[in-house]
């Protein structure tokens, strides 16, 4: 009876193992759902707060509050979300592994079975109800931030597009004036009032030792490092012809050095003074916007300064015009000023109250009509050259005259070349100073919007040129130090480096393109909710079926892949380099192994891409089997190609370096793919030369088990000869070549008689294939050499031939009947005693 039972013992196991375990989790599932619906509850709550929010302007709500609201909320569910989907699916293969439930006409299901699968089935109803109202959550979320997006767009459309009274009139001057100088007395009374108000505070003066520490500390550490950078990465006035990659490393050494580090002293300062709750009330308003404006005003002219290098031409990086560097620097430097009071006059007036219709129209006309002023005179065509290399030369020949009327009128193939920068140069300035136009019709805000969110675009545009452009010689420089680690040195190494830079500079492209677009949608005031959901919606991805393409999903099967391959690359390359060549394999079985790790890699590689994509193996395997007909029919060539090189890789009847003739094409085997076998002919050509070739016909392997070949040589002497030292002579030819093999010792034959000669042959064996050619030749001349030292004569066939037209009616008239013999001759027949010819 145990014995009978016994087979049922790990069933019964299993049975109260998930009998203990259902008991165990029971309790705290029926606890997870009175949870879930709380906290459903409280989502659907946050939800319609945001709702109410957005249908009141935000009136009542703060914006920022109410988005960060919506993000956590989001995130809990979709944290539900997936948690309750991963128990659905462990419940679902709980089922599966079940099986089927009996049908009508079976016996009946075992009652704890049946128990067990209507718990399990109970168990996945409550998964997906649960994953779904949390789903409907997350989408109600995501909508409300999308209708929370939109709101931000036409509230910024709104303001930007919002008319103010058109400043042509005396009575909006007028009132400009009024409140300008009510404005003005306020700031004038701001740092008294500061004053007195951090005196009744009880301020201590070790909050202002404080700040005063930072900014010496400041001063003391960024000075030094100001020094290293400019003496370690700067300018080196001895070096008259730099790179462009050394020059940008320059321009950037010198713009950390003077603008950026300058900033970061600054900027600690005033983080320090928030900290401290020092800057109160308008002044303090005014410290950190002036702070701001300071900050932007020394980063713009560094950088400038940086690129435009007025004092040495040769680590220029802009195409300038050498005579106009000192005035494109002062409008630069205006430019930056007029921006910067601008700014610091709006937001003061603003952030205080003090901002009314005909102070901000005027200030907004003043203020486009200097940029544009200034801004034209910038993107003058008499201050920008041809490129970079004409600046210099312009430069280096000191005559200002010269090179300007040479740059004023540049070839034409140099106005085709630059027709289109000078183009959007041209449209660009045409619409900044043409935006006073709007701001005078009453839309400052658009002018000024239009003007600075142009200029910004240029400074981008222009840094990432700059950038791109020193990344490509970066890339170049580095492939061609390490063209041989890439495998790109020969006779071919300028068009592979050139094409290796191509590939890596469009992937650096596409990596500097992301950054740029979203600082170009930040500049031109796309809310950052809106981005983030766009952000959010192409890394999600679309669903097709049960499958969802994402853009992080892809870039991930991507990297995975290359990463994949370069590993593989890396791991062949050692396992060739390093670990084949100490083995006692021959150089075939190791470019066997060498590619079969090389296939084997690549097919791990491309299988963990396609997992990292998300796709279903199960569902892969069927599209597979589905397109199995067709491509047995369609691609019948390519599979048979296929197997037949995973045949020649594994059986191994030609390996790489073998010696072969295959249809009348006979060299070395120099590479076998899994399509076909590169052959390297006597004439350095190559024959590519189908697998499929290689296993169904004859192929001659001179190298198949050995490099052992047999060496003939013909030999033809006179009737008469002495055999014996013929076949003497032959054998000591043989036995003095050092590369003919002692065993299997070289033998002579005498093969027979021939019509005019006796025919021998010289028979013996060399070690090596790759000396046959030059063996047989060797062999040739000492037999000759040989034959003429013994007085052995060779001969060469003779031949009588008679020449006859139509019927023999003897000799013509008048001449003799005796026949003609060759010279040399006596007697008149056999029994004269001629020997045959």
């Amino acid at each position: 009876m145990r014995a009978q039972q016994f087979p049922f013992f790990p069933l019964r196991l299993l049975l109260l193992l998930t009998a203990l375990a259902l008991t165990v989790a029971a309790p705290a599932q029926e606890a997870e759902r009175p949870d879930l619906e709380t906290r459903i509850a409280e989502w659907e709550a946050v939800n319609e707060r945001a709702s109410t929010a957005l249908a009141n302007d935000f009136r009542g709500r703060d914006l920022e509050s109410v988005k960060g609201d919506l993000r956590e909320m989001i995130s809990a569910a979709a944290a539900a979300r997936r948690s309750a989907e991963a128990r659905l699916a462990a419940a679902e293969q709980q089922l599966e592994s079940l099986g089927e439930p009996p049908g009508e006409d079976a016996p009946p299901e075992n009652a704890r079975i049946a128990e067990l699968r209507a718990q399990m089935q109970r168990d996945a109803s409550r998964h997906e109800a649960m994953a779904t109202e949390a789903r409907l959550v997350e989408e109600n979320g995501e909508k409300l931030l999308q209708e929370i997006a939109a709101w931000e767009r036409a509230r910024f459309r709104a303001a930007i597009l919002e008319r103010k009274p058109a400043p042509v009139w005396p009575s909006v001057w007028l009132a400009a004036g009024r409140d300008g100088v009510a404005l003005a007395a306020e700031v004038i009374s701001a740092p008294l009032r500061w004053w007195q108000a951090r005196v009744e505070a009880g301020t201590s003066w070790q909050q202002l030792a404080l700040v005063g520490g930072v900014a010496l500390g400041g001063l003391l550490l960024a000075w030094p490092l100001r020094l290293w950078l400019l003496r370690r990465y700067g300018r080196d006035p001895e070096d008259t012809d730099p790179s462009y990659a050394r020059r940008l490393i320059a321009a950037l050494a010198d713009g950390l050095a003077n603008a950026v580090l300058p900033v970061v002293v600054l900027a600690a300062v005033l983080l320090v003074l928030a900290w401290q709750g020092l800057m109160t009330g308008l002044f303090g308003l005014m410290a950190y916007t002036v702070g701001g404006a300071v900050a932007g005003f020394v980063l713009v002219l560094g950088v400038a300064r940086a690129a435009l290098s007025p004092h040495r031409i040769a680590w220029r990086i802009l195409p300038v015009r050498p005579e106009h560097i000192g005035a494109l620097l002062t409008a630069i430097r205006l430019l930056t000023a007029v921006m910067a009071v601008s700014l610091t006059v709006l937001v003061t007036a603003f952030f205080s109250g003090h901002m009314t219709d005909a102070l901000e129209a005027t200030v907004f006309l003043a203020s486009t009509t200097a940029v544009a002023i200034l801004a034209g005179w910038i993107l003058s065509p008499r201050f920008w050259t041809v490129s970079v290399e004409a600046s210099q030369e312009a430069s280096a020949e000191g005559a200002e005259t010269d090179a300007t009327a040479a740059a004023s009128e540049p070839p034409a193939d140099a106005r085709e070349a630059r027709s289109w920068p000078d183009r959007i140069r041209g449209l660009v300035r045409l619409v900044v100073m043409a935006a006073p136009l709007l701001a005078l019709a009453g839309f400052g805000r658009l002018a000024f919007f239009v003007q600075s969110r142009l200029l910004g675009l240029g400074l981008i545009a222009a840094l990432a040129v700059l950038l791109r452009l020193a990344a490509r010689e970066m890339l170049e420089r580095f492939f061609m130090r390490r063209r041989r680690q890439f495998g790109l040195s020969g006779d071919t190494t300028e068009g592979g480096v050139r094409i290796a830079v191509f590939w890596a500079g469009f992937v650096l492209d596409l990596l500097l393109l992301l950054p740029i677009a979203y600082a170009v949608m930040l500049l031109f005031g796309v809310p950052l909710t809106t981005i983030t959901l766009w952000t959010t919606q192409l890394l999600t991805g679309i669903s097709i079926g049960n499958f969802t393409l994402s853009l992080a999903d892809l870039i991930a099967a991507i990297t995975v892949l290359v990463t994949g391959l370069f590993l593989t690359n890396l791991f062949r390359r050692w396992l060739s380099n390093r670990v084949l060549p100490h083995t006692r394999l021959d150089i075939g079985a190791r470019n066997s192994v060498a590619a079969g790790a090389g296939y084997l890699g690549v097919g791990l590689a491309l299988v963990l891409a396609v997992a990292t994509l998300g796709v279903d193996f199960s569902n892969l395997a069927i599209v597979a089997g589905a397109l199995s007909v067709g491509i047995g029919f369609g691609l019948q060539n390519v599979v048979q190609n296929f197997a037949a090189g995973l045949l020649l890789l594994i059986e191994r009847p030609i390996k790489v370096g073998d010696w072969i003739i295959v249809g009348g094409n006979e060299g070395t085997v120099k590479h076998i793919s899994v399509r076909s076998t590169e052959i390297e002919t006597f004439d350095r050509s190559s024959v590519i030369v189908p697998n499929s070739d290689l296993i169904s016909l004859p192929v001659t392997n001179w190298t198949h088990k050995n490099r052992i070949a047999r060496v003939i040589v013909p030999v033809r002497v006179a009737y008469g000869s002495d055999t014996a030292a013929v076949a003497e002579t032959l054998h000591r030819c043989a036995r003095e070549n050092r590369d003919v093999l002692r065993h299997p010792a070289p033998t002579a034959l005498f093969l027979g008689f021939g019509d005019s000669c006796l025919n021998f042959e010289l028979r013996c064996f060399i070690g090596d294939t790759d000396r046959y050619l030059d063996v047989r030749s060797d062999l040739h001349f000492a037999v000759d050499q040989a034959f003429r030292e013994a007085g052995i004569v060779m001969p060469f066939p003779q031949r009588d031939v008679h020449l006859q037209g139509g019927q023999d009616h003897g000799p013509p008239p008048g001449t003799t009947s005796a026949p003609s013999r060759p010279a040399g001759a006596s007697g008149g027949g056999p029994e004269s005693g001629d020997a045959p010819e």
